[in-house]
């Protein structure tokens, strides 16, 4: 389990799941696979493959769907395939599970584990969504801070702190209960003063963890108000 599962709700993981599936593409007509371009062989491929289960990566849907000669060749070329054979070389790998190219996945292993306090992964998980263009100025990870805003380990020291302030009180008010009255006549002032002084303790208690529940609520909806900014930079991107 790594600190992301242990610390944050499961509803929230799998909010980020949600935010970040992969872009769905459209199963492709013969007249939209790679138009103009008429070897049927890649298409008879894609087909099969489809009909597999398989899907597409954002890379290989680009190259299939691709209608303009000359981006077809710069994607081509931008994978190592140039010359005359550059584009047809380069199909023929997308459509080959044995190529170092192949570009078909299970669904499944299409969703990213996006690591969202991470740079890197954030900007994966962006392009696997969809947004080809990501730059990192549309959109920042989350904070750290945040995420220990969240562990109920660092309230450690803030609720040790008032509970001894508590327990302070707590043994203050027992002394003065004990001086109530005396012999039988005082004993019920004695327990009543004694319940109260305890009955104070468990309130002020449970007043600081519900102080802490507050806090850490606070934290988690900040990251859902971004996580909120992500979908809304991806969702344009698939419709």
């Amino acid at each position: 389990m790594s600190v992301l599962d242990y610390l944050l709700p499961k509803s929230f993981m799998s909010d980020v799941q949600t935010t970040f599936r992969p872009k769905s593409f459209n199963r492709l007509e013969a007249s939209e696979f790679t138009p103009g371009f008429n070897d049927p062989t890649p298409f008879k491929d894609y087909g099969d493959l489809m009909d597999q289960g398989f899907a597409p990566t954002q890379e290989a849907y680009r190259m299939f769907s691709e209608g303009s000669e000359s981006e077809r060749e710069r994607l081509a070329e931008a994978s190592g395939f140039t010359g005359a054979e550059g584009v047809m070389n380069y199909l023929r790998a997308l459509v080959d599970p044995q190529s170092d190219f192949y570009g078909f996945k299970t669904k499944d292993s299409l969703q990213p584990n996006v690591n969202i306090f991470g740079g890197k992964s954030l900007a994966e998980g962006f392009e696997g969504a969809g947004v080809y263009d990501f730059d990192s100025a549309m959109a920042q990870p989350m904070q750290l801070s945040t995420l220990r805003g969240i562990d109920p380990g660092s309230y450690s020291k803030e609720v040790a702190t008032k509970r001894g302030t508590l327990a302070d009180v707590l043994s203050r008010q027992r002394a003065k209960a004990s001086q109530v009255g005396g012999g039988f006549a005082g004993y019920g002032g004695r327990t009543v003063a004694e319940g109260l002084a305890e009955q104070q303790f468990a309130q002020g208690s449970q007043g600081i963890m519900e102080d802490v529940n507050k806090q850490r609520a606070t934290a988690l909806q900040q990251l859902y108000s971004e996580l909120e900014g992500y979908g809304s930079i991806i969702d344009p991107m698939n419709t």
